[in-house]
């Protein structure tokens, strides 16, 4: 009613949409694999397929020639692809970040590139002069990523300034960044440019505006449906604080076709004009620590700053990396339906060189073994999330950390919950080649569920695993690769696997062994090679059914 930005999507507004909390599928794709890209997002029963790195500069937004040999029309070309098999393509950007290689810095660059300050040039220089002299040293003694002053159409790199009048910039590489090395005047100004640890510069209030403009004149070409304006905090180089932020956001905004008004955007923090044009925010990376470890609690945390400021609900981004087990991943799926929250999962294809070698390769479903059973696990998870399955009691229980459940589909509509209960056991054979565990059963009769991973630097050639006194494996003449797997989950084999999860083989186990009563088992682990074990059982089931699909 006040005119205020409100973006719709699927005729409903932005901040109470279902799909403003959509899970989605990270995948730097090229021209040449979209299709694959595709096939995994649909594998995994979700709408959205987003590009982390498209872009060969930032400012004009060149994409990489390699993945987009077409240009803009090539991602055109992608997006359309992907539209007739009902995805939604988006891309990431770092909003007013200006990467050197393009055409703002060089080979002339734009008056409007941010500075800090700047100093008159004390007198007159040529075009091999290192040492430059200015007037003051205020603005250039900090060292800064990319360490660099302006003068008319030069960029000039210093190292240091001198300790002392008469003040010059010291060890000067002239010419920079691809411009060209000038004489210049006493008088002219040196003007120190500012820049960001990611060694871009930054922009001024109207170059920001045109940075924005250029995004959304791409957006509109390509026909993208999801955005993240990642690094908004650059555009306070304008010196108009979290105004800046919004002259950045609003240009974007204004400028897309109308078809693309509802399209979903975040970005990588918020503000209170911002709020109206973001559809989320979708913070947390993965490159820090595990799949379960990084930024663990902050991402927790968020959820409820997210719901206090109804604002939808996201996860952030995690790493599908070769060793993620399923197990893993219902973790994952687990906190997004107790929080009603989306979540980014980045995986990749192969490169040119792996496909040239083995063109199977760029099926990351061959690749990495468990990635198969992920993908179902996200498209059940959330087709269940985003049906309203989960019942207030569930989600409560879903958004303890330290619980883990498992999901399985019985029917159209219809899932089984199960609250998965697991510890996890060292065996050291410096201790001793035999190992003696104590694990608790607090459930029904079952089969014990387990999982051995291979801790040390060399093959594992012999194992054996009694359970309540009687031999349920042993394995012999079988190697089994540093950092692979022997895993259990019912029936008469195990499957033994690589790093990836790729099965290596069969192995026949003692099925009547493995079947466990309530009450305290015994585990004992024979092997001559470090292992780390992981034994699971199941509590009973809890039926779910969708509310209605969306």
């Amino acid at each position: 009613a006040e005119g205020l930005p409100h973006p719709i999507i699927d005729g409903v507004w932005g901040k109470v949409s279902p799909r403003a909390t959509g899970a989605y599928l990270i995948v730097d794709f090229s021209e040449k694999t979209i299709e694959q890209a595709i096939a995994m997002t649909r594998r995994a029963g979700l709408k959205y397929l987003y590009h982390s790195s498209p872009f060969e500069t930032w400012g004009h937004f060149k994409l990489k020639p390699d993945l987009f040999p077409q240009g803009w029309d090539g991602l055109r070309a992608c997006v359309e692809k992907a539209e007739r098999a009902g995805v939604h393509v988006g891309f990431h950007t770092l909003s007013n970040f200006i990467t050197p290689n393009d055409p703002y810095v060089t080979p002339k660059p734009d008056k409007r590139l941010a500075r800090i300050g700047s100093s008159p040039l004390t007198g007159d220089i040529g075009a091999t002069q290192t040492e430059i002299a200015v007037a003051s040293p205020d603005y250039f003694a900090k060292k800064t990523a990319l360490n660099t002053v302006m003068i008319g159409e030069e960029l000039v790199r210093y190292e240091s300034i001198s300790a002392a009048a008469p003040w010059r910039l010291l060890n000067c590489r002239r010419g920079a960044w691809g411009t060209s090395a000038t004489a210049h005047t006493a008088g002219d100004s040196v003007g120190k440019l500012l820049d960001h640890d990611y060694q871009v510069f930054l922009t001024d209030a109207d170059l920001t505006q045109e940075v924005a403009t250029s995004i959304a004149k791409l957006c509109n070409h390509a026909k993208t449906l999801q955005i993240s304006l990642d690094g908004l905090e650059g555009n306070w180089s304008t010196g108009m604080g979290q105004y800046g932020r919004t002259l950045f956001t609003k240009a974007w905004y204004d400028r897309l076709s109308p078809e693309l008004s509802g399209s979903i955007n975040d970005a990588s923090n918020p503000g209170h004009f911002n709020w109206h044009i973001a559809t989320r925010m979708n913070w947390g990376e993965p490159w820090y620590a595990g799949f379960r470890e990084s930024q663990t609690l902050y991402r927790f945390k968020n959820q409820v700053y997210f719901e206090r400021n109804l604002m939808p609900r996201m996860l952030g981004w995690f790493a599908l990396r070769p060793d993620t087990s399923i197990e893993d991943a219902e973790w994952l799926l687990a906190r997004a339906a107790g929080f009603d929250a989306g979540f980014a999962l980045a995986s990749s294809l192969a490169s040119a060189a792996q496909l040239e070698a083995d063109p199977d390769s760029s099926d990351t479903l061959k690749r990495f073994g468990a990635t198969s059973a992920i993908l179902e696990a996200i498209r059940q998870w959330e087709e269940a999330r985003m049906s309203g399955a989960f019942p207030p009691s569930v989600k409560a229980a879903m958004r303890d950390n330290t619980r883990e459940f498992h999901l399985k589909p019985v029917g159209v509509n219809r899932w089984d919950v199960y609250e998965a209960h697991s510890s996890r056991f060292a065996h050291d054979p410096q201790k001793g080649v035999e190992s003696k565990f104590a694990y608790q059963n607090n459930e029904a009769r079952q089969p014990l569920q387990w999982t051995v991973h291979v801790a040390g630097s060399a093959p594992l050639l012999q194992l054996a695993l009694e359970i309540n006194g009687v031999r349920a494996l042993d394995i012999k003449g079988v190697s089994i690769p540093s950092g692979g797997n022997v895993k259990y989950q019912g029936g008469a084999e195990a499957v033994i696997t690589d790093s990836t999860w790729k099965e290596i083989a069969r192995v026949s186990v003692n099925a009547s062994a493995m079947e466990v009563d309530a009450g305290a088992c015994a585990i004992k682990v024979v092997c001559a090679a470090p292992l780390k074990l992981e034994l699971r059982t199941l509590g009973s089931a809890t039926r779910i059914r969708g509310k209605a699909r969306r």
